[in-house]
């Protein structure tokens, strides 16, 4: 009862993944202005902020931009990172759903979306965390877990589709699952958050390109290892690769089993080098870019006058609708959303 009550009490704060989400909206909302260019992307980033407004009633909402050459400082320890990820091939599949003529026409039209959508949040007073060159989305709400982490008054709502976000739960932080449309709390995961790392670097993750240990699945790995469903804390690939030894000298264990064990140990080196890659919080990022992160997200979090805002409500709606984002209807809804998030 009393864990519940803090939980309560304490002032939620949602760190959104915004490029992670305002890619699944270009493909899955089908909206175009009546000139016919394409919406959807503006559309869905903001319904999906405006219901995280009214399904949480958050005291801030933060948006997270991943910052330029995000990829590079993983790439410096994992040359495959993220290698196999084609620009190309996600504007080309846009244009053939969107029914666009070229990719050309595509690269505008995404460019324009996402100048849009910051302008939106801009005027909403939405915060935003942005320009902080070679760290993505995960890394900013790494650092922003790592600054809270002891802070009793602070919880934090993780929003985004990327399972890496996974690792951010804690006692007092929770995943909201975008699809699912539900909190996520670390009960569910069956293991610790932190240890979720450890599972990536041995099955793999397509969408980073990093590569599994062949043979190894995941019911598998909870065989070999079933230390990792009741570790209560987080394991380094030291302390890992040492219970995997331990393991092997089960007398009861399978050839087979023993054989997969020994894939995994002399994998030592390589799964360091995935380690240091997909644990969040991250040691790969620099002083300087935490430091950025943190002058942004305080600015946020501090006391705002939303007057001036609210005021400016009828510009907004203006806007909005010469931009073709939402007709008088919707703004309605929306206006209403706002003042909700603002008597924060």
């Amino acid at each position: 009862m009393m864990q519940e009550n803090k939980n309560k009490n304490r002032k939620k704060i949602v760190l959104i993944d915004c490029l992670n989400t305002y890619i699944r909206s270009m493909f899955n909302v089908p909206i175009s202005r009546g000139d016919g260019t394409y919406i959807g992307g503006v559309y869905g980033t903001l319904n999906s902020i405006f219901h995280i407004i009214n399904a949480l009633d958050p005291y801030r909402v933060i948006v997270l931009w991943d910052g330029r050459y995000c990829n590079n400082k993983r790439r410096d320890v994992y040359k495959s990172y993220k290698s196999g990820r084609n620009i190309k091939g996600l504007f080309e599949s846009i244009r053939k759903l969107r029914g666009m003529t070229d990719i050309e026409e595509v690269q505008k039209n995404y460019k324009m979306q996402l100048e849009l959508i910051r302008r939106c949040l801009d005027q909403m007073g939405i915060g935003q965390i942005l320009n902080v060159s070679y760290i993505e989305a995960d890394d900013m709400a790494g650092i922003i877990y790592r600054y809270t982490e002891n802070d009793d008054d602070t919880s934090l709502i993780l929003y985004s589709a990327d399972a890496d976000w996974k690792q951010l739960i804690s006692e007092k932080n929770y995943l909201y699952h975008p699809m699912k449309k539900r909190l996520i709390g670390k009960e569910e995961l069956g293991i610790h958050p932190q240890n979720i790392s450890l599972t990536k670097c041995i099955l793999g993750d397509p969408s980073d390109n990093i590569d599994g240990i062949k043979g190894v699945g995941e019911k598998t790995l909870y065989k070999l290892i079933p230390q990792l469903l009741i570790w209560d804390k987080k394991v380094d690939i030291d302390e890992f690769v040492e219970t995997c030894e331990l393991n092997k000298e089960d007398k009861e264990l399978s050839p087979h089993r023993k054989e997969l064990l020994d894939k995994i140990i002399k994998e030592k080196e390589d799964l360091k080098k995935k380690y240091k890659v997909i644990e969040q919080p991250s040691n790969l990022i620099n002083l300087d870019a935490s430091s950025q992160v943190l002058r942004q997200y305080n600015a946020i979090v501090e006391e705002i006058d939303y007057q001036a805002y609210i005021r400016n409500l009828p510009n907004l709606r203006l806007f909005l609708m010469r931009n073709g984002v939402c007709g008088a209807k919707r703004f309605e809804s929306l206006r209403r959303r706002l003042l909700q998030y603002y008597s924060k």
